[in-house]
Order: C-alpha cells, then structure tokens, then sequence
C-alpha cells in the first residue's frame, strides 16, 4: 500500500517541481515571488525525499551512504525551520559537541529524521501552550554519536511510551498526523546500525535520543 501511494505521488510532485523551476527562469518576475517559488520547490525536493523515505519504510529504497557531518546536517534541519519555530514562539538552543562529528549514513534520510523529531516536539509544545524551548545536543560516547532532541511539552504518557514507534500510531487528530514519522525514524536509524529511544526520566517534557556508529571518515562540506 504505502509503495503504491508513494509511486503515485512521484508525478504530481515531479510537475510542481517542475513547474516551479520554470518559474523561477521567467525574466522580470516580482523578487517576492520569486522568493516563494523558491521555497515551493524547495519544498516539493522535500517533499520528494519524504517519498523516498516512505519508500525506505516498504523497503523499496536502498540509502547511499557516505560521511556525514551530523553538526551540518542539524543547523541545515533547523534553517528549515526557523521561520515556523519564530512564529510559534518557540526558543531553540542548540548544543553542539567540541569535536567533529560524523557518521557513515544517507544525509537525505538522516534529515528526515532529525525533521521529524523538531516537528513533533514543535507540534506537542504549540498544542499544550504558546511557544516553548527546544533543546538539541550532541556528544560522543565510546564509538556512538548520540543526537538529544528535547521540548518543554506536555511529555509522553506510560501508554503513548509503549506505541511510540508502531505503525500509524498518533496522538494527533484526524488529518494531522499519518503515525508513520517515528516508525519510519526506527526504520531509518535501524538501517543505519543505530537506535532511537525516548528518555524515561525526564521531569517535564519529552526528550529524544537517536545514537548512530561514529565513522572517523571525513565528510564532504556541502554548500
């Protein structure tokens, strides 16, 4: 199922991004415009990856691994964003190890990750209050590079704990949540030789931990 829906949504996906390039080549377009045709492609290209990923999931995708900067790979998901946090009036403080950090992954399918931890801790914050505190961290522990991902939301209850990462299980309400971004997130660092967990002491809020195997190959720097 979930094959067959992904395949579908590749050529309405495939024309917006299509489209939207075109625009973007039209002379004498508005630069206000030509902003938000920019952020509709780059949108489309993302939401093309969530494709790839789905795809991941009905493990018809194989991942293309190489050295990954998990430091880069996290300021570019938070630049994502930024503009969405600001206006839900959530603060982000981002704790970035001393040393490098890299790990042998698929960057495209790490992101998605990491985008749908600050998603939902974006999403459970702005349901329970006005705004929030993310707090995301790294550190190294033995050969494992561990990434936290923490909010100030409302936390997850003994029930909710036990489905975490099950298939279509959501707390949201109908038309808001698929269930499939934590299982696809188990799935993904799973393949990656890694694990995700949700701390269980912690006072108030909810707090994430994904550790992946380091790698001591130095990554590529992207633009």
């Amino acid at each position: 199922l979930i094959a067959g829906i992904t395949h579908e949504l590749n050529n309405p996906l495939a024309a917006i991004s299509g489209y939207a390039q075109l625009l973007q080549m039209t002379e004498g377009l508005d630069p206000q415009v030509r902003q938000d045709v920019t952020r509709i492609h780059e949108q489309a290209q993302r939401a093309a990856r969530i494709v790839r990923n789905l795809l991941t999931f009905a493990r018809e995708h194989t991942s293309m691994r190489k050295p990954t900067d998990i430091h880069q790979l996290l300021q570019q998901t938070l630049e994502l964003q930024a503009y969405q946090l600001r206006v839900e009036n959530i603060s982000v403080e981002l704790r970035l190890a001393p040393e490098p950090l890299a790990v042998l992954g698929d960057p495209h399918q790490l992101q998605q990750v990491f985008f749908n931890l600050i998603t939902n801790a974006r999403d459970a914050m702005t349901g329970a209050s006005d705004g929030g505190r993310l707090t995301i961290w790294t550190e190294r522990i033995g050969e494992m590079v561990q990434v936290h991902v923490a909010d100030t939301g409302p936390g997850l209850s003994a029930d909710v704990r036990r489905h975490l990462f099950e298939p279509f299980f959501t707390t949201k309400e109908v038309g808001k949540g698929t269930g499939l971004g934590l299982s696809i997130c188990f799935g993904i660092v799973s393949d990656h030789g890694g694990r995700i967990w949700a701390k269980e002491d912690t006072i108030a809020g909810a707090e994430f931990i994904i550790a992946l195997p380091y790698t001591y190959e130095i990554p590529e720097r992207s633009a």
